[in-house]
């Protein structure tokens, strides 16, 4: 009767398919760790003067930031509104100066020097409000 039916035939194990790599053959794993971690001479320069260079600017900052001040008789002419017209009615070399007492670039022609006064001192104003308030609003 019956047709006869194959056995299955037995599956191969996983380990006869995949060759596993002798022990020898394996890189340890630190050994990837190590070479991940190698940096050339030259990189590490290039990494020590980025941080040099950061650590220049961020003290700069700070030194500029320290040293930042604005003049009363300023302040009060602004709130005054009447800061444009007492700066107008300077000359361009005394308001060099003030920019140089200010720590404000002081280049350039008087019409260019009264702007950057104006937003210093409005900086100035701001920072007097922050100081006296606690910085809340």
């Amino acid at each position: 009767g019956a047709p006869a039916v194959s056995a299955p035939k037995p599956a191969a194990p996983a380990s006869a398919s995949k060759q596993a790599a002798p022990a020898s053959a394996k890189k340890p794993p630190q050994a990837s760790k190590k070479r991940a971690l190698e940096v050339s001479a030259e990189d590490r320069k290039l990494l020590a003067a980025a941080k040099k260079k950061q650590a220049t600017k961020k003290a700069k900052e700070e030194a500029k930031e320290d040293g930042w001040h604005c003049s009363e008789e300023l302040i009060e002419l602004y709130e005054k509104d009447a800061i444009w017209q007492h700066l107008r009615d300077l000359t361009t070399d005394f308001l060099k100066g003030i920019c140089m007492d200010h720590n404000i670039p002081r280049t350039g022609a008087k019409y260019k020097l009264i702007p950057l006064i104006i937003r210093h001192v409005e900086e100035g104003v701001l920072r007097k409000e922050c100081a006296t308030d606690g910085g809340t609003r």
